[in-house]
């Protein structure tokens, strides 16, 4: 009901502003009349000054164009006796003659007239539409005005009437409905608070997948790729050598002075240098080489890549120019190193591609690469034999030029210590290296002029004591 109401309320309103404004609001011919009269009171006042000489002078053809003007406007205004007055200015007399004074004095009376008889016409125009407004709007309107308030009055008496009847009843419904608010926003905290520790689960979850899917893939100390997803990506280098004969390369390292810096300052120590080598290995494999790091751990990493001896040599030597110009560092270590490796590396020829050919499968290219991956650790034994350093090539046959005598085994691992290690000693380290190995000289020298085998036992025991270690060719 209160809005039926205010919709009268709302109506009331506009009829009574209407009946305001309709008065005021001029008919569209009244408009245009208006405008013209102001343009003949101008050419009439222009006229009027030239030809009672307050004006400049005009010429003939200024004359006719402001009398053409004056007619155009007398024309729109629509008023018979001005257009005749008009009419009636002399047609080739001069502006300045009395003739043409006099006759712009008529047609200057009769504007005037005009004007006043538009401006009576208007405002009895103006009383007519405010007596119809009347009648027809603001009576109306203050009809509808009372009957809206009549209609609110009651309405609202009504809803304060029940409002006073149900009183009694109104406490225990707002505290029931108090209740079932507190108990609402309750479940909606506690199911909030589900799906928070919901999605926290699923997050952890994620999050564990992911890391269980790195550790798969890559090695957590070096965050290189392990081995075997290494060999799993490079199985279509095999599959593009065998289609296009497009050459590819497998190399094995191993880091010098690894074992000398593990064992003398800890697996901490060890650990950064292997993070360090890691590092200039990803900086100088770039995009198309892959590189990881044994399953076994230790000191051992893989590089394969595209192209042949000279892509081996040249990556051999950009790694060893990243190591020997970033020295490494260890915290608390005032010594600093440059670490370096030993290479062995094989390529795909045909001698070791075997039948891969007639059984070319992804599971035989993956045995593939690995078999290359152990004639790979046999090159790097080689090279190892040859010094630190060094970088060897995998030939069929290769291992078969070892000579089996214990004794050129032992030299090769004396040669390869003084070569590699004993430079690094400090000279309190060397000192006793260096009689070792006098005694040890000795001791071969008593042995070939065929000594006891008491003078023999003397000079060794002799050796171990001045050495404080085992025989450098001892090492297993």
């Amino acid at each position: 009901m209160h809005r039926i109401g205010f919709v009268t309320l709302i109506v009331a309103g506009g009829l009574l502003l209407s009946s305001g404004l309709v008065p005021y609001l001029t008919p569209r011919e009244f408009e245009d009349t208006e405008q013209a009269q102001r343009l003949l009171s101008g050419e009439v006042d222009v006229l009027l000054r030239v030809a009672a000489g307050d004006g400049p002078r005009l010429q003939r053809n200024e004359l006719e164009a402001h009398l053409a003007r004056l007619r155009e406007t007398a024309d729109a205004v629509g008023d018979p006796l001005l257009r005749s007055s008009v009419e009636a200015l002399p047609k080739n007399a001069s502006a300045q003659t009395p003739e043409f004074l006099v006759a712009m004095s008529r047609v200057a009376k009769r504007a005037a007239d005009v004007s006043a008889e538009r401006i009576v016409e208007r405002e009895r125009l103006r009383e007519r539409k405010t007596a119809r407004a009347v009648a027809l709007l603001f009576w109306p309107g203050m009809a509808l005005l009372l009957a809206g308030f009549g209609i609110t009055y009651a309405s609202v008496r009504r809803v304060v009437t029940e409002q006073k009847r149900l009183g009694a009843h109104l406490p225990a419904t707002d505290e029931s409905l108090d209740m079932r608010a507190i108990r609402l926003v309750e479940s909606h905290t506690a199911a909030h608070e589900r799906l928070i520790e919901r999605s926290r689960e699923h997050r952890d979850l994620l999050s564990e997948k992911q890391m269980l899917e790195d550790f798969k893939l890559y090695d957590p100390l070096t965050r290189l790729m392990r081995d075997d997803a290494c060999i799993e990506r490079a199985v279509p280098l095999v599959g593009e050598y065998l289609n296009r004969g497009a050459s590819y390369f497998v190399v094995l390292m191993d880091l010098d002075l690894f074992k000398r810096i593990n064992d003398t300052y800890g697996h901490d120590a060890g650990d950064e240098a292997l993070r360090h080598f890691a590092r200039a290995l990803m900086a100088e494999a770039g995009e198309h080489v892959l590189v990881s790091r044994q399953h076994t751990g230790g000191d051992e990493f893989v590089a394969i890549g595209p192209g042949g001896e000279a892509e081996v040599l040249a990556f051999r030597d950009r790694l060893c120019r990243n190591l020997q110009t970033n020295v490494l560092r260890i915290p608390d270590v005032e010594e600093s190193f440059v670490i370096g490796a030993t290479f062995g590396y094989t390529l795909p020829t045909e001698d070791v591609l075997g039948g891969l050919r007639q059984s070319d499968t992804p599971r035989g290219r993956t045995v593939h690469l690995l078999k290359q991956l152990k004639h790979c650790d046999n090159a790097l034994y080689m090279a190892k034999r040859s010094g630190r350093g060094s970088v060897k090539k995998y030939e069929p046959g290769l291992l078969d030029t070892v000579h089996d005598n214990p004794a050129l085994i032992a030299f090769s691992r004396i040669d390869r210590h003084i070569r590699t290690d004993f430079p690094h000693l400090t000279p309190e380290k060397q000192s006793p290296v260096l009689e070792a190995l006098d005694a040890a000289a000795h001791a071969l020298d008593c042995a070939l002029e065929g000594c006891s085998t008491q003078a023999s036992d003397q000079a060794h025991s002799h050796i171990s004591h001045h050495s404080g270690r085992p025989l450098p060719f001892s090492e297993g």
